[in-house]
């Protein structure tokens, strides 16, 4: 089976656009192996998100804040990276 036929059983509507975004963007691959398990429990979580019209978080499973691509927790983590790059750097 290819990685787009295990996430079409969880998504039968999934694009191919999709299928790469659940792959690349909510797995470890291509870093890590990733198992059909693996890749159906990602495509799960993502379905059921939009089943309910939450938005996930682009760097994790978590909810992102309302109008965002981010939660709170990944946004503040970003933010203090950005502000220690930033003191850093003088």
């Amino acid at each position: 089976m290819t990685y787009a036929e295990v996430i079409r059983l969880c998504i039968p509507d999934a694009d191919d656009r999709l299928c790469e975004h659940i792959l690349w963007g909510r797995t470890p691959f291509p870093m890590r192996k990733v198992t059909g398990m693996s890749l159906y429990r990602a495509a799960w979580r993502w379905e059921r998100a939009r089943q309910f019209g939450i938005t996930v978080c682009e760097m994790c499973d978590h909810e992102a804040e309302s109008g965002e691509k981010l939660c709170l927790l990944c946004k503040t983590a970003l933010s203090y990276a950005r502000k220690e790059r930033h003191d850093h750097s003088r």
